[in-house]
């Protein structure tokens, strides 16, 4: 699970136009990145306002932590410019769950990588949480 940080201050402060860009800028800066970084099968979802759900078959939970710390990073080199020409530096949090068998049940995995991003969120944001990596 994957949520833009911050993402009502840029409402609030540039505009629901700016945001609404932000948003779209954000989307495809991921769907690029997991396009030319994941050699395994990968789902991405909108999940609602500005949280994103990606699913990646057969990628242990470590690899996965390492790309979206690779994409954090990614996200800070390349700044988004609102309409008026000010560069916004977005950023991201996100829960990780992985499942070791095929009858975890689907929800579940959401579940947790949702509690995961909740602390994530919690513990100052920019954040990527994985309780299953074993580093």
């Amino acid at each position: 699970m994957i949520d833009l940080d911050h993402f009502k201050l840029v409402n609030d402060t540039y505009g629901h136009l700016d945001g609404n860009e932000a948003l779209k800028f954000f989307a495809r800066s991921l769907y690029n990145f997991v396009k030319k970084n994941f050699a395994a099968e990968t789902w991405l979802f909108r999940f609602g306002g500005e949280e994103f759900c990606l699913l990646i078959k057969n990628y242990s939970a470590e690899r996965c932590f390492e790309k979206m710390d690779e994409f954090q990073e990614a996200l800070h080199q390349r700044p988004f410019l609102t309409k008026s020409g000010q560069t916004l530096i977005l950023s991201f949090s996100a829960g990780l769950a992985s499942t070791k068998d095929s009858e975890q049940d689907i929800l579940l995995m959401i579940r947790n990588a949702d509690a995961a991003l909740y602390i994530a969120k919690k513990s100052g944001k920019g954040r990527i949480v994985c309780p299953d990596c074993h580093f």
